[in-house]
């Protein structure tokens, strides 16, 4: 019989059972003697005794977007006022950015006045349709995971801002900072080493790729990307990113204001299938993995996803004793956060290795208790609603291998929604307590010591963001973010796709948001200006930046092509 870890199974069946509205259920058979996580279920009726708020809605029938469909090019009056309803009512009841949409100038009665009025006594096309409402939207939305789609078309709502570099490097000395480093365009300007930089701090980049001490001198500012599939160009094994962007900027240097040149890196190429990498010296482990998003249940690419996602996990305990573990997460824009849960549960635990999977599961639980009981904790909120019930049950079904228990709890989930619909306003940390009597007592300190060093890009978004954010949870200062400010994806999860039925345009909304949550968490700036590493650097200086911090002189063979791409 194929073992199935206990710890994927158990999350995954606690991040199903926990949005939906009825149950929140842990516990699943054992693959090490069949050992089982007692199960906690809450009825209907305490989950909405202990909800933030609780208000009546209607019931309607959603689409379901994991169906194939046929593409249409105009509709009826009647199919717009149709769509219109679906998306308002899905948007208001469902998606947990909602207040603050209004709160930035969205009117849904107003959006769905005014693409009435667009269309009036015109011919309804589905793409001017498309465009109407991404224009009623923008401006509205301050969320990088939602978006539409329809066909081969998307859109992103909010900006993104990428790092532009300059070719001047400056070192700080006393409390002024010398140039130390000048490029080909700066020189001829007339910038030379020695001058003093007087320009402001925010347009310096600790840069120790260069040496102890050493800012690059540059600037965040915002990027429209090309909307995603205009953006991305997949071939056979690789997906071709934006190009190179170019500004011009101002600094400051010896009393004179120069507009020097500056530009951003091109990011390395996100691959299509989930990869794994993995290469080790004596002292340093160095793992990459391309996608944290499991394919469907019936992929091609599946099995081979599952194998490299247990290899990522597995590696937590495979070198929880070196000195230094390097975490290659360029380009990788999220998915299941599972993966990583278990890959901190190994590196944390002693002897990972020894310990069941049935203990390790409840290892884990302790040390996410650490987390949600800390004092400045700010749960997550969370929404529930007719339309996420039937979506879940909806994903189970295509993405999940189903039993008589959970099927059980599909339907009856389904069936309260439908008997008494509801939209329901919760805080996660009233369900999250039930879980900690099943936790194990974990060590204060992970038995991990060395420095835990991740790599990010401006593509590395969600899953990846949230993997950096637990990094630092659990180990502190052992942790160090080397690379470029990353996506900005991370104020809200749990993100779903609704299709409507008459033109087939697709939008991604989140139920969950973790604005409160990501306080805690330093290197975060925000949506669309993401983690900021705490070391800056790009492809071209990246080995030498590793190999400073590690003080590992035989990475330089094993990952000597790091710039161009995952090893």
């Amino acid at each position: 019989m194929k073992k199935v870890s206990l710890i994927q199974k158990n999350l995954t069946m606690l991040a199903f059972a926990g949005i939906l509205s009825s149950f929140w259920l842990l516990g699943c058979a054992s693959t090490s003697g069949g050992n089982t996580l007692p199960s906690v279920h809450v009825t209907s009726e305490e989950f909405k005794a202990n909800a933030l708020k609780v208000e009546p809605c209607e019931w309607k029938d959603i689409e379901n977007p994991y169906e194939n469909f046929n593409s249409v090019e105009k509709i009826s009056e009647d199919q717009l006022e149709k769509d219109l309803d679906m998306f308002c009512w899905i948007f208001k009841t469902t998606y947990a950015g909602y207040e603050n949409a209004c709160e930035r100038g969205l009117d849904l009665e107003l959006l769905k006045k005014n693409i009435k009025n667009h269309f009036e006594g015109k011919e309804i096309s589905v793409e001017e349709f498309f465009e109407v409402l991404k224009a009623e939207l923008s401006g509205k939305i301050q969320d990088t995971h939602f978006s539409i789609h329809l066909n081969n078309w998307s859109w992103h709502f909010c900006d993104n801002y990428i790092v532009y570099w300059s070719d001047i490097f400056v070192k700080k000395t006393g409390d002024s900072f010398e140039v130390v480093e000048v490029g080909e365009d700066s020189a001829k300007l007339g910038i030379k080493t020695g001058s003093k930089y007087e320009g402001s701090t925010e347009n310096l980049f600790y840069y120790p790729g260069k040496g102890e001490g050493i800012y690059r001198v540059g600037e965040i500012e915002k990027a429209r990307l090309p909307a995603y599939s205009q953006m991305l160009k997949k071939t056979d094994d690789k997906i071709n990113v934006a190009p190179s962007q170019e500004k011009s900027l101002l600094v400051s240097i010896d009393g004179k204001v120069y507009e020097i040149h500056a530009k951003s890196e091109v990011p390395i190429n996100m691959l299509p299938n989930v990869r794994y990498g993995e290469k080790q010296t004596e002292n340093s482990a160095y793992i990459s993995l391309s996608s944290f998003q499991q394919p469907p249940a019936d992929s091609k690419y599946r099995r081979g996803a599952d194998k490299n996602f247990q290899k990522f996990m597995k590696a937590g305990s495979n070198f929880q004793d070196k000195k230094n573990i390097i975490v290659d997460l360029r380009s990788n824009s999220g998915g299941y956060d599972t993966y990583g849960t278990n890959f901190f549960i190994n590196l944390y635990v002693p002897g990972s290795k020894n310990v069941s999977e049935y203990d390790l599961a409840r290892y884990g639980i302790g040390i996410a208790s650490k987390f949600w009981k800390a004092e400045n904790f700010v749960p997550a909120k969370q929404v529930q609603s007719p339309a996420l019930t039937q979506l879940e049950a909806m994903k189970y079904k295509k993405f999940n291998t189903q039993t008589r228990e959970a099927d059980n709890i599909v339907e009856n989930m389904l069936l309260e929604q439908k008997n008494a619909p509801c939209k329901i306003t919760y805080d996660s940390r009233n369900f999250l307590d039930k879980m900690a009597e099943h936790a194990l007592p974990v060590p204060e300190k992970p038995h991990f010591t060395g420095k835990l060093i991740i790599l990010i890009d401006r593509n590395s978004a969600s899953a990846t963001e949230e993997f950096v954010w637990t990094a630092k949870e659990d180990f502190g200062n052992q942790v160090i973010v080397v690379g470029e400010n990353s996506s900005g994806c991370c104020e809200y999860w749990n993100v779903n796709p609704f299709r409507l039925s008459e033109s087939k345009i697709v939008f991604y909304i989140s139920a969950t948001e973790m604005t409160g949550s990501l306080k805690r968490f330093k290197n975060w700036h925000g949506e669309g200006f993401g983690v900021y590493p705490d070391v800056w650097t790009n492809g071209v200086d990246l080995l030498e930046t590793l190999v400073n911090l590690t003080s590992d002189e035989s990475l330089r063979e094993k990952i000597q092509n790091i710039e161009w791409g995952l090893q």
